[in-house]
């Protein structure tokens, strides 16, 4: 199978590191890495959606960064997905990553290349203190961004280590696209919604790892984030005792919910077994909760048989 490569840059503890450390986690079941110290190129194999994607993690410190200029057609003449981090609160060296990012996107267009390009914003702590001041600069890095003119297809995104899904969510939406399958997948979703009146599904595997969600709101997919990964492990846990487990279906409290008693709804159902992925719905008025279950199954099937074509 062909590999996707996948380009990470940016300054010296900017977090790249922590980033990928993150997700290889989350993708790889554990696996860890060691810090930076020189461009190092790290394979991994990712399951979801039977893609295999390569990582090269370039070392941000100048003496590294030096290197690669002089060497550019061994680390630019191939770049399709390039992920560029900036340490939004180390202002002092906001100049220097901008002057960083311009030269390596000058250098791709050197080569042709028709680069996806992700700016993260990372270390945008969601209870920092200075968090409004921190938007503000992450809205000026933006700006100054788009002016270079030299890409049009620049993504941006706030992310922190203290925030799974702002890391997982910008990855979970590029894995998605390299597979050639997430608008059929959202439609899959956003149908299901609509006919049950469900205000949230999602689509995850093992690692807790958003394929891809419909949600009315943001907050509805962090709840399902949160039970999902708790419900799965408790249906594998069965399996271990030779219980087999199809669904489940389970009443919770929430604040938000649309009907007198505040009662809500979440079904889980297994998609696939391999690799493993579950489909995870809420619906937060309790009388379209059978409406939803019964069209659980259907939707399942639609998935599965989307994935395996």
């Amino acid at each position: 199978m062909d590999s996707t490569k996948i380009t990470f840059v940016g300054l010296d503890n900017a977090g790249k590191t922590s980033i990928i450390q993150f997700l290889q986690k989350k993708l790889t079941l554990g696996e860890t890495i060691v810090p930076t110290k020189k461009a190092e190129v790290t394979s991994q194999e990712i399951s979801l959606l039977g893609l295999n994607i390569t990582h090269w993690d370039l070392g941000g410190q100048e003496q590294y960064r030096t290197l690669y200029f002089e060497n550019k057609k061994k680390y630019f003449s191939d770049v399709p997905i390039l992920i560029f981090v900036i340490d939004i609160k180390d202002k002092v060296r906001y100049d220097t990553a901008l002057a960083y990012l311009k030269k390596v996107m000058e250098t791709l267009k050197e080569f042709e290349n028709e680069t996806k390009i992700l700016v993260l914003f990372h270390k945008y702590d969601p209870n920092s203190v200075e968090i409004s001041d921190l938007l503000k600069s992450s809205e000026d890095l933006r700006e100054k961004i788009l002016k270079f003119q030299i890409f049009k297809d620049i993504t941006f995104y706030n992310t922190s280590i203290y925030n799974n899904l702002s890391i997982l969510g910008p990855f979970s939406t590029l894995t998605t696209s390299l597979s050639g399958k997430p608008q059929f997948i959202q439609n899959l979703l956003t149908d299901y919604c609509e006919k049950t009146k469900s205000n949230a599904a999602i689509l995850f595997d093992t690692r807790n790892f958003i394929v891809d969600g419909k949600a009315e709101k943001g907050v509805y997919i962090k709840v399902l984030d949160v039970v999902a990964e708790i419900y799965a492990s408790g249906i594998e846990k069965m399996e271990e005792w030779s219980l087999e487990t199809l669904d489940i279906m389970s009443q919770i409290k929430y604040i938000d919910a649309q009907s007198d008693d505040n009662r809500a709804t979440i079904l889980i159902q297994i998609v696939k077994k391999v690799p493993r992925l579950y489909v995870v719905i809420l619906t937060l008025n309790s009388e379209t909760k059978d409406l939803a279950y019964k069209h659980l199954s259907t939707l399942a099937d639609k998935i599965t048989e989307l994935l395996n074509n």
